[in-house]
């Protein structure tokens, strides 16, 4: 008998001697024994099973009192779904214990990969209904556990993510759980009393990529609707984050089809006719993707009606229903409508009897029964004429039509976006802001095509980059973006750090993993905008004056030495001129190869080709005397550089700077300032502003590192 077998054998002996014992104190007993017995189980599903099977078999309302049995068991919790199983039932008291309660959250949610410990590794691989119920019964508790006890702590934003997918991984083609729609009662009000902009974005990212995955019985569209049902507005939703969730996905039909294949919602229609106007925009905006968009229109066309048909009965979203079909159909300035409502005959026909059918009833409000004339009116004078119909009653104009109809142009001003500080990570935001407001690079990354699934084996740096640029890039509002995924598509030890960085290092490592992680093709068209080439030759000291010339090497950035020696705050400016000056030509020590000589020889720098963009660093960071100190000296900014390439004088202008705030190399702040449209913004994490110059807005403590400049 294997270990396994030998524990559920003494479960179901266990389970048997339970129904002898009255006394509570002796079934409290009993509890201990079988849960620490159980808990030995390897099987995550079986051991589930068991503790549930040991919660309905033992019914006193006792309580576990004595604190050492209390901490075993604590102990033993080997997973977030068993702690948030146990700590669920009143009985083992856990409560009592909190503090360790906190302690194993976070050893949990730190050290072990998300997917596991909220079960979607589990859940995706399993291949029978009565296994399935288990996981979706602990999912929905260590989802209200988390909200419960971890809410407000710095684990629970990076884990929303995966609480959200496992949420709609729990979806069964069969129906709805009642406790799910609990779950979902008691998880909604909470994202939304938060007033964060990124809990939503989280939320329909998630349902979008979901409603397309495929299993035997598991369907995550159904709850991805029923979570989309309890949104109160979607046109408030999408004004925030709907320019950004239709730039980052390649939309199809299917998305709708299994969005609204259980039925139809108010907030679901109001998507759909809120995607339809972005792609009309984008179709009379004669956008690069124009064909793209069309086909998106056409598919709703031709395959959405019939669904709208059976849904017209609906009243709670009646007046949506018909503003969707009017925009489909009638409204001016579509494209190749004339072709689909020829092409749909059979369902106008079908669209007439329906109509007819809702003027007969009675139980219609005012507004509702205004919106189906509404619909009789613009169907009669223009496409399609209804023999049958007439409207009823008076019609009065609605400001919402106008938003649905409206496909004009509009004049649209995009805000500058902030970077979420998510624990020391200025370092990361402000190189970001950087790379963004380099035009080609910012081009570069939104152009390439990159698709992300549901469930990714790792994080794509290309996507989370794309993503990012995305938002930053279609924000109509002062919100500020949340780069929690992008930071996981790190390497170590920028993934999970919550030290200060070094920006500068943190820029070279970044290069480096374009270069493992984009394709070739991609790579190279970065490298031609960041890498240039350079050459060294070394020149004897003594009388030979024997010349020795390097190969060329690559580089990503010049790194610039002061020229004083003191590593204290200096009141005269250093030029950045001279600073490379001194680059280009230095003293050292040098043995040469022909006289075997040592001597102060000169080494001299030639640039074979310089980068589109260049990335100066300032080398503020030194060590002296056995200890990193920074240099405090000022730097004359200079908003144009010349530099020789071979023969070739090429000027530069700088257009985005990074400074480090404070005195200490091993700590401080990075802001990044940027020149757009001849103007120059302060990006300091979230906060974004506008400033008059950037040399009056340094304060002593605030010290140019990194410079970035542009071919004039």
């Amino acid at each position: 008998m294997s270990k396994g077998e030998d524990i559920i054998s003494l479960l179901d002996k266990g389970y048997q001697e339970i129904q002898n014992i009255k006394d509570g104190d002796k079934l409290i007993f009993q509890l201990t024994k079988l849960t620490l017995k159980a808990l030995e189980l390897d099987n995550m599903i079986l051991k589930l099973q068991k503790l549930d099977e040991i919660e309905k078999a033992i019914t006193t309302q006792e309580q576990l009192r004595d604190d050492r049995d209390i901490l075993e068991i604590l102990q033993k919790c080997d997973s977030l779904a068993v702690l948030a199983k146990l700590y669920d039932n009143d009985k083992y008291n856990l409560v009592k214990a909190h503090k360790r309660v906190y302690e194993k959250i976070r050893t949990f949610t730190h050290q072990y990969n998300p997917n596991h410990i909220l079960l979607i590794e589990q859940i995706r691989k399993v291949n029978n209904l009565e296994d399935f119920k288990v996981l979706q019964k602990t999912i929905y508790e260590i989802i209200i556990f988390l909200f419960n006890l971890a809410e407000d702590s710095s684990s629970f934003q990076p884990l929303f993510e995966y609480m959200i997918k496992a949420l709609l991984l729990t979806g069964c083609k069969e129906s709805l759980d009642r406790t799910f729609l609990a779950v979902l009662d008691k998880i909604i009000p909470k994202i939304f009393l938060k007033r964060d902009c990124y809990y939503i974005q989280i939320i329909m990212e998630q349902i979008i990529l979901s409603v397309q995955y495929k299993h035997d019985f598991i369907d995550p569209s159904i709850v991805g609707r029923a979570i989309i049902s309890k949104f109160e507005d979607m046109i408030q939703i999408y004004e925030y984050i709907g320019p950004f969730l239709f730039n980052l996905f390649e939309w199809n039909l299917e998305i709708f089809q299994n969005l609204l294949k259980y039925g139809a919602c108010k907030q679901v229609i109001q998507l759909i006719i809120l995607i339809a106007k972005s792609a009309s925009l984008g179709i009379k905006d004669k956008n690069e993707k124009q064909q793209y968009y069309q086909g998106l229109l056409n598919g709703f066309r031709e395959n959405l009606l019939p669904l709208l048909n059976k849904s017209l009965k609906n009243k709670y979203c009646l007046e949506d229903i018909i503003n969707l079909i009017i925009f489909l159909y009638i409204s001016p300035g579509q494209p190749e409508t004339d072709k689909y409502i020829k092409g749909s005959t059979k369902y106008l026909e079908l669209l007439e009897q329906n109509i007819q059918e809702l003027q007969k009833n009675n139980d219609l409000s005012p507004q509702q029964q205004q919106s189906i004339s509404l619909l009789v009116i613009e169907f009669n004078k223009n496409k399609y004429p209804f023999a049958k119909l007439k409207p009823q009653g008076s019609v009065y104009q609605r400001d919402q039509n106008k938003l649905w109809l409206q496909i004009q142009s509009e004049t649209v001003v995009y805000e500058k976006v902030g970077l979420r500080n998510l624990c020391n990570t200025c370092y990361l935001n402000s190189f970001l802001q950087s790379l963004y407001y380099t035009d080609k690079f910012r081009e570069l990354i939104l152009s390439i095509e990159s698709r992300q699934e549901f469930i990714p084996e790792q994080f794509n740096l290309h996507y989370e980059l794309k993503r990012a640029f995305i938002f930053l890039a279609t924000q109509r509002k002062v919100i500020d973006y949340c780069p929690i995924q992008l930071k996981k598509s790190f390497r170590e030890p920028y993934k999970s750090a919550i030290e200060q960085q070094d920006a500068g290092e943190f820029g070279a490592h970044l290069f480096d993993d374009f270069e493992n992680q984009f394709n070739k093709a991609d790579y190279q068209k970065v490298k031609k905008m960041f890498i240039g080439i350079q050459k060294a030759k070394f020149i004897c000291g003594s009388n030979c004056q024997y010349a020795l010339d390097g190969p060329n090497e690559e580089f990503l950035q010049l790194t610039l030495n002061f020229t004083k020696k003191n590593y204290s705050f200096s009141s005269d400016d250093q030029q950045i001129t001279k600073l490379i000056e001194l680059y280009l030509e230095e003293k050292l020590e040098y043995t040469c190869e022909k006289c075997k000589k040592t001597s102060q020889g000169n080494k001299k720098m030639q640039f074979i080709l310089l980068p589109e963009y260049l990335i100066i660093q300032l080398n503020r960071f030194i060590f002296s005397y056995g200890s990193k100190q920074k240099n405090m000296d000022k730097v004359q900014l200079e908003h144009e550089i010349k530099l020789k390439e071979q023969n070739k004088e090429l000027k530069y202008q700088l257009y985005s700077i990074i400074i480090h705030q404070g005195t200490s190399s091993e700590a401080g702040h990075y802001i990044s300032y940027s020149c757009i449209n001849n103007k120059w913004w302060k990006f300091d994490d979230s906060e974004v502003s506008e400033v008059q110059s950037i040399n009056i807005e340094f304060r002593y403590n605030m010290t140019p590192y990194i410079l970035f400049y542009k071919k004039a």
